[in-house]
């Protein structure tokens, strides 16, 4: 029994430390099992936190040489790389999807262009595709090319006059939205127009513009033809505009009619004195009028209606704005979409507390375009005739972006063998007298070779004296120096340096040559150096040749020491030394985006001034807009964009506000019939169920009503009673309503219009107001016969004018005003 028990006990412990081991081991892969899975987690959550930061766009496409040549900007924050393209031929159904493999990196705000160029397909202008872009995260983006997706689009198509005479003209406007319900872009949009009818129209060989490359969801664009319709009356033409393989019968049409002329004397007359001529705008374009009257708290008016003055300027840095519509009874609903508001609007050249006199004798280019030869951007000065940047042809031509210059600006890219020549003069940067100061940014390439890279050099004509801002690179890195000699010796120059500054990194400098021997160099808004050499003692540096950028002019044989990289925004002072504050400013001024910042509101307002906010953006960059020669002349736009879900009103108003909050001064520009190219600014929204109602009102009780109209050409005309009407078009009833003048421009006898007295002279750039008899069916002095106009139904306004200017010649135009509220 003894031994038994002993036996046991052994096979029991032997037992138990099986267990033990056992439970332990378990134990022991259970915490490695949770321990990976937890890894696991963290790595896919970091995975998806990457993924979802990542976002880009196509920002261009075409067709090059039978290759795709696609654009696309990283929109996010972390780099991106793209490693596929598939591509389907939704023209050819027997062509099999294809993947392509692409190996292209995009760095963070940066945009790389040719996409698509070394793959093995050969594209076709007359076919249409289904293109995804695949990042390396796994994100994707489709776009349609060359066509638009399996629904159709929203097309319109208008046409301003619709009633022409034999031989006259009509413009087309084909307005194309992109709303389908799919968050798809579209490339490469190409519209077409056809007609039809007993007339003959001679239109534009291609719309402008002739494609549009992108159209985002929500997104609009608008084609225009002139078209001259010859034929007697009343024949007509009716066109067709649809999209280059798009969905079958997406397309619009109208029809433009020939109408007799009033007057034998009108006959064969062209319309080059159209100067009343004011452009129509679509439903989905609401213009910033400079009135502000009959808004509730004196804000500008915002109405679906053309500029109708010569423009306003608005001081935003001094003066918020705020611009409202005008509230219907009638419920109006605005699809889900993008809303733009186009600002077109000029910055100011410098910061107020930097010295001005650059603006009088010196330089600055912003390499803002891609102009040959640039004029020096400066306002109303000699200097703007005397000095300009000439841009060198073939292969040492820098290559020029609109957004790889500082701050996303236009610059240019010198590829170690361009440069750029800039006239010199003694007003402007002939350095005869000091002190002086140049300023500007750079971005040395990595890639570059070593030693002397030459970023702005002027020299004599022997080459002994000169002035230049010089990056030495070694590595990764370089020194940057300014060097001056005035004194033909070589021993005299006078050098400051700033080391260690990084390749690959934007730079921002400031050389100062404070006097004869003394320099002062500022990098990145700090002084980095300041030296004195006193064998320099001649005041006078000649420079009697082009300053060079990019490179060292050696006049007496070829460039060279090329710079390799990236240089924007160069400035010259000719007499004038910028100090630490002014250096420190300017390093921080954003030529580019983020030159001015604003926060911006979209507000519903109810009729008892409630509001509802349907979007607020704070501190929002606007880009920085080249002022150029002269502060009066707007050529540019910018835009600030919401997306927004569907918006419905019902007796109530859209308000928007932009409140300056830093950067530079601004002048925003609103109510311009004068702007063609980009137009006076503007909101467009998505095509609203209604049109959105206009500020032009007539009450019944009334009797007469009055519209002022300005002369905006460039002569003088007159009015005639023939054609001259104010039409009330009934949108609910197939009816309307139209008025006869009785004056223009005054009251009595003396400014009566009719068919024996014809309205006063108008000069050009002058207002005039036409009163108008009421409105009935049937138009008459008092309006004594016919049907009175119906308050309270929907009405939209049509103004046609009719007369000639002082040189003989007649004109015909219809101003659609938009809708008009009848009480």
């Amino acid at each position: 029994m003894k031994n038994r028990r002993g036996l046991s006990t052994l096979v029991g412990a032997v037992f138990f430390i099986i267990a033990a081991s056992s439970t332990v081991a378990y134990v022991t892969y259970s915490m490695n099992v949770i321990d990976n899975f937890s890894q696991a987690v963290i790595i896919k959550e970091s995975v998806d936190e990457a993924r979802n930061s990542e976002s880009f766009d196509v920002t261009n496409a075409t067709i090059t040489n039978n290759k795709f040549d696609l654009t696309v900007q990283n929109t996010g924050k972390l780099p991106l790389k793209i490693t596929k393209l598939w591509v389907e031929n939704t023209t050819d159904t027997t062509w099999i999807p294809a993947k392509y493999e692409i190996d292209q990196i995009v760095s963070p705000s940066g945009t790389v262009s040719g996409i698509g160029q070394n793959i093995n397909l050969v594209a076709l202008d007359t076919q249409s595709y289904e293109i995804s872009l695949v990042s390396e995260r796994g994100n994707t983006q489709t776009f349609s090319f060359n066509s638009v997706a399996e629904k159709p689009v929203s097309i319109h198509l208008h046409a301003a006059p619709e009633n022409v005479a034999n031989g006259f003209s009509a413009t087309l406007f084909m307005t194309v939205t992109n709303n389908l319900p799919t968050d798809t872009t579209l490339l490469n949009i190409v519209p077409k127009l056809s007609s039809s009818g007993t007339a003959t129209a001679s239109c534009d060989s291609s719309p402008t513009p002739s494609s549009q490359p992108t159209l985002q969801r929500g997104e609009s664009v608008i084609f225009k033809w002139s078209c001259k319709i010859e034929g007697a009356a009343p024949k007509f033409v009716t066109f067709t505009a649809s999209i280059k393989n798009g969905f079958p019968g997406n397309d619009a049409s109208t029809t433009v009619t020939v109408e007799d002329v009033l007057l034998a004397l009108e006959s064969g007359t062209s319309l080059a004195s159209l100067g009343f001529s004011l452009p129509t705008t679509s439903d989905d374009i609401l213009t910033i009028h400079q009135e502000t009257s009959d808004t509730p708290s004196g804000e500008y008016r915002l109405s679906p209606t053309a500029a109708d003055t010569n423009g306003f300027t608005v001081d935003l840095d001094l003066n918020n704005i705020e611009f409202i519509t005008k509230n219907s009874s009638e419920t109006i609903t605005i699809p889900q979409g993008k809303w733009n508001a186009s600002l077109v609007y000029l910055s100011a050249h410098l910061p107020s507390s930097i010295d001005s006199s650059v603006l009088d004798k010196g330089m600055i280019f912003h390499f803002e375009e891609n102009t040959d030869p640039m004029p020096n951007a400066n306002t109303g000065t000699t200097c703007d005739n005397e000095v300009n940047a000439d841009i060198s042809d073939g292969s040492s031509r820098p290559s020029w972006s609109n957004n790889q210059g500082v701050y996303s600006s236009g610059g240019y890219y010198f590829d170690g063998g361009d440069y750029i020549s800039i006239d010199e003069d003694n007003q402007c940067n002939g350095l005869e007298t000091n002190p002086n100061t140049t300023t500007g940014w750079f971005n040395a390439d990595p890639s570059g070779n070593d030693g002397r890279q030459v970023i702005a050099r002027a020299e004599d004509s022997l080459e002994s004296e000169f002035y230049e801002i010089v990056y030495v690179k070694s590595g990764s890195s370089g020194t940057l120096e300014f060097n001056f000699d005035s004194t033909d010796s070589g021993s005299s120059i006078v050098s400051c340096t700033a080391t260690n500054l990084l390749s690959g990194n934007w730079h921002h400098f400031v050389a100062v040559r404070e006097d004869r021997d003394t320099c002062t160099l500022f990098v990145n808004g700090t002084s980095v150096d300041t030296q004195t050499n006193l064998d320099s003692s001649n005041p006078k540096l000649s420079v009697d040749n082009n300053w060079f950028v990019g490179a060292n002019p050696v006049i007496a044989g070829q460039p060279n020491e090329y710079f390799k990289g990236y240089i924007d925004s160069i400035m010259h002072w000719n007499n004038a030394a910028l100090d630490a504050n002014e250096s420190s400013t300017l390093s921080s001024t954003k030529y580019g985006i983020g030159a001015h910042t604003v926060d911006y509101t979209i507000e519903k307002v109810d009729a008892s001034g409630g509001k509802t906010i349907l979007d607020s953006q704070t501190n929002l960059d606007l880009r920085f807009l080249d002022p150029l020669q002269d502060l009066t002349e707007f050529t540019s736009s910018y835009n600030l964009t919401s997306s927004q879900s569907q918006t419905s009103l019902t007796n109530e108003r859209l308000l928007f506000s932009i409140n300056f909050v830093s950067g530079l001064e601004i002048d925003l520009r609103i109510d311009d019939a004068t702007l063609n190219d980009p137009s006076t600014s503007y909101v467009q929204i998505p095509p609203p169920s209604d049109p959105l109602p206009s500020y032009f009102s007539y009450d019944t009780s009334d009797g007469n009503y009055e519209v002022k109209i300005s002369n905006t050409g460039t002569i003088g005309a007159w009015l005639t009673i023939n054609g001259l009407r104010g039409v009330f078009d009934d949108l609910d009833n197939n009816v309307a309503y139209a008025s006869i003048p009785k004056y223009v421009n005054g009251t009595g006898p003396e400014f009566r219009i009719s068919d024996t007295q014809d309205s006063v002279y108008i000069l050009p750039g002058k207002f005039v107001t036409v009163e108008f008899y009421p409105p009935t069916t049937h138009p008459s002095v008092d309006g004594q016969y016919g049907t009175n106009i119906v308050p309270g139904n929907s009405y939209k306004f049509y103004l046609y004018l009719a007369g000639y200017d002082e040189t003989g010649r007649t004109f015909f135009r219809t101003i659609d005003i938009g809708s008009a509220e009848v009480t």
